[in-house]
């Protein structure tokens, strides 16, 4: 009995060793999430504004479903709705405004029959 008393001691002892290493470890993994901070990727090097509208401008027009004008700092993304599917218009458009989204902003959206001008119109703003 007293063989089967130590054998457990020991594996207890064992286990509460693994336990509370294992619990530093995930101390020191949280202290280390909490206070390491890295430092946040640095900007494109050698964009400016016209090179940015330049690019944003290709990339809508490199979607090949879009009329794209640029006045300033305002670009109009225009389009009729039988260009392509509904579906494929709005993915497009999202894409085109993920592409475009560091250098503008949205400030219009409208699709639909009930547009001012029915189809697709998106207007991006400049980012200051």
């Amino acid at each position: 009995m007293k063989i089967v008393l130590k054998a457990q001691a020991k594996q207890n002892k064992r286990k509460g060793i693994l336990l509370g290493v294992l619990g530093i470890l995930c101390l020191l993994g949280g202290l280390t999430a909490l206070f390491y901070h890295p430092a946040p990727p640095a900007p494109p090097a050698g964009l400016s504004g016209p090179a940015e509208a330049n690019e944003c401008l290709a990339s809508w027009r490199s979607l090949g479903l879009f009329q794209v004008t640029q006045s300033g700092q305002t670009i109009v993304i225009q389009t009729s709705l039988q260009q392509a599917s509904p579906r494929e218009l709005l993915t497009a458009a999202s894409l085109g405004i993920a592409l475009c989204h560091n250098y503008y902003r949205v400030q219009f959206f409208c699709m639909g029959l009930s547009c001012r001008q029915p189809g697709l119109t998106l207007q991006l703003v400049h980012r200051p």
